[in-house]
């Protein structure tokens, strides 16, 4: 591969002539963590740092573990300050999302780490901002990965952590690095929790408006309970034969239960030729088996496989008001399923579920305009958060190899 002027090969790619490759035993400080779970409580005190508080972008998430300060001279050693870093040596699973991550700490005495864990301190003239947004990024977490040793919950050695290598900038640049990476998360993170409050404004407004405890001007009119075998015809998955599988896009598309309904959306990955239970456009689908739920519209008719059933919405009946309603049913659901390890619903568990509605349909319609109203502008802010993900994404790549110089 040609290198360009200015930049030279090293075993971290390639990276400016000014830059240099340091090992994380050059560039901090390093201590393992110990088990801590003796002094847990669930109340108050600094806050604990296990391998669940990682997230899988190297963010910190709150499980309500603490020790009370009482015992801060019991676990001084184990006490962080702020610009440490922490990092994960194992994962909860075999496949490495959370291995490796890193926090960055904020506050002195706010939270102490405990074991499976371990500390970095950087040392003079190393950002630990710049570090934690190096080892989170693609390269070198996938490098810890493969490192990683096989188990239960795999795990790497702190001897494996310390010798990796990374790209180095000067200080000035690593500093602007940070900065502008620090900028995005700032971003990202203000979108994340927009969008959490208009969830939670949603989840306040459809237990109002879907139980009648708060009733749209002009309507007026009863409300009453239904099953849902009145308010629609539901039609249950039944696997077609083994033979009429198809890899023809041009056959009916073949839907299987939370495999192929999935929280985004419907995502096919088989067909058949010889469709048995078929689903309307316009039909409400969900999960009955395993995943209870995962409600979509169809946009096209679909064969619908073992794990899904349609529900056909009579014309007397507001279909987006009943999908809604749909939703909260879904609880319900999941807790009446049957058939062991794998639930299950059944034609007549699902047909007698009662909903609650208004009479007119005309309300019914109100009601789930308002809250459609509400999942449009809660999409919109998932799509800005998305591309705010994808731009941090891009500039990681960008910055973090010297491929773009700020300084």
């Amino acid at each position: 591969m040609e290198v360009r002027p200015g930049y030279k090969k090293t075993e971290v790619g390639v990276i400016p002539e000014d830059w240099c490759v340091r090992k994380i035993r050059e560039l901090c400080e390093y201590q393992n963590g110990t088990s801590l779970e003796r002094f847990f409580n669930h109340v108050d005190g600094l806050k604990v740092i296990s391998i669940g508080n990682y997230s899988v972008i190297g963010s910190y998430i709150d499980n309500g573990v603490y020790i009370s300060l009482k015992h801060k001279k019991n676990v001084g050693k184990f006490v962080l300050r702020q610009n440490d870093l922490t990092m994960s040596l194992n994962d909860k699973t075999s496949a490495g999302a959370i291995i490796g991550r890193v926090l960055l700490i904020e506050q002195d005495d706010l939270f102490v780490f405990n074991q499976r864990t371990m500390r970095l301190r950087p040392k003079h003239n190393v950002s630990p901002a710049y570090l934690h947004h190096t080892i989170n990024a693609d390269r070198a977490h996938s490098a810890l990965v493969d490192l990683a040793k096989p188990g239960t919950q795999i795990y790497i050695n702190t001897d494996d952590v310390i010798d990796l290598a990374l790209p180095v900038p000067p200080f000035p640049e690593q500093e602007a690095i940070a900065e502008a990476l620090s900028d995005v998360d700032a971003h990202i993170e203000f979108l994340e929790q927009l969008v959490a409050k208009k969830r939670h404004v949603k989840r306040g407004v459809m237990q109002e408006l879907l139980t009648a405890r708060k009733r749209l001007p002009k309507f007026s009119g009863n409300w009453v309970m239904e099953n849902l075998s009145n308010v629609g015809v539901v039609t249950m998955g039944q696997s077609p034969p083994g033979s009429s599988y198809s890899t023809n896009a041009l056959a009916m598309p073949l839907l299987n239960g939370a495999a192929d309904l999935t929280a985004e959306g419907i995502t096919v990955s088989q067909y058949t030729n010889s469709p048995t239970r078929v689903s309307k456009s316009g039909d409400l689908l969900f999960c009955i088996r395993a995943t209870i739920g995962n409600r979509q519209v169809a946009d096209r008719e679909y064969c619908l496989g073992r794990g899904v059933a349609a529900l056909t919405v009579n014309a007397a009946y507001d279909c987006a008001f009943i999908g809604y309603q749909l939703d909260e049913l879904f609880g319900a659901m999941s807790s009446q399923s049957e058939g062991g390890v794998i639930k299950g619903l059944r034609k007549d568990d699902v047909g007698a579920f009662k909903i609650r509605l208004p009479m007119e349909k005309a309300e019914q319609a109100a009601i789930a305009t308002i809250l459609s109203d509400m999942d449009k502008e809660i999409a919109a802010l998932e799509v800005k958060l998305t591309k705010a993900r994808q731009l941090k994404q891009g500039m990681m790549q960008e910055l973090l190899t010297g491929r773009i110089r700020l300084v």
